[in-house]
């Protein structure tokens, strides 16, 4: 009978850990996805590198620590932050993107503007 005393801590630790283990399997699941969506991306490729490195790093702890048998809770807030990282690539790749566009829109606009006063003047000398 004792046998079985000291068997019911150990299977309810052991529940408990197959508890938490789905949401850090999730977890890094959505993770990879979604660095995966932002490293499969040309343009957050040329206009967040740094910012996709950093994701890219923060996977990989996910990653090590998942392996190494932390505590899923652990795993599964890296593989949080490695989601939010690859998202915040992504986000700063559009940005800069806007950016860029913003600039040459305004380059686009002075160039009209010249040729529509160069043209003003040439009416005016005729």
């Amino acid at each position: 009978m004792s046998k079985w005393k000291a068997l019911i801590p150990a299977s309810a630790l052991l529940a408990a850990g197959c508890a938490l283990t789905p949401e850090a399997s999730d977890s890094m699941q959505s993770a990879r996805s979604t660095y995966r969506q932002a490293a499969a991306s040309p343009e957050v490729q040329l206009r967040a590198p740094v910012e996709l490195q950093v994701a890219e790093r923060a996977l990989a702890e996910a990653d090590r620590l998942g392996k190494s048998g932390a505590d899923p809770a652990i795993v599964a807030h890296h593989a949080y932050l490695a989601e939010q990282r690859a998202r915040i690539a992504m986000a700063t790749s559009d940005y800069r993107k806007a950016e860029a566009l913003i600039a040459t829109s305004g380059e686009q606009r002075e160039r009209v503007l010249i040729e529509a006063r160069n043209r003003e003047l040439e009416a005016k000398t005729r």
